[in-house]
């Protein structure tokens, strides 16, 4: 579901100072642009640089991936690619490692996992005590 009305004006003044007369209309051909850019992309590929390749907002193309079924299997797709691309990236230092486990963290759904194997055997005691 777009989250901007009908007859929204939004982003009206800056589409007319770029010389865009009109607002860009989404085209099935984008999903394979998108994932063209992220595969030939000579850096680390995001979709806010894809966005500003064809003229929009990360915004317009969240909305068109929650609008269009065969756009979001490419914009998955992209996140495989770019998710790839920095664990490839970072394992070859090519990235800063506190950036890259940043980005990882907060786009990809990753995170740090600590185990601990608690029980007495080990050493490890645990108390519990209620306060009244």
């Amino acid at each position: 579901m777009s989250k901007f009305k009908k007859g929204n004006t939004v982003g009206e003044e800056t589409r007319f100072q770029n010389g865009n007369t009109k607002a860009v209309k989404y085209c099935p051909e984008y999903g394979e642009q998108m994932i063209s850019y992220f595969k030939t992309y000579e850096g680390f590929p995001t979709f806010e640089l894809f966005a500003e390749n064809i003229g929009v907002t990360n915004d317009t193309l969240l909305n068109w991936r929650d609008k269009y079924p065969r756009f979001r299997n490419c914009y998955a797709r992209c996140k495989n690619i770019q998710k790839g691309n920095l664990i490839e990236g970072a394992m070859a230092e090519k990235y800063n490692p506190t950036f890259a486990k940043f980005i990882a963290i907060n786009n990809h759904d990753m995170k740090d996992k600590v185990e601990a194997d608690i029980n007495k055997e080990n050493g490890y005691e645990v108390n519990i005590h209620v306060i009244k």
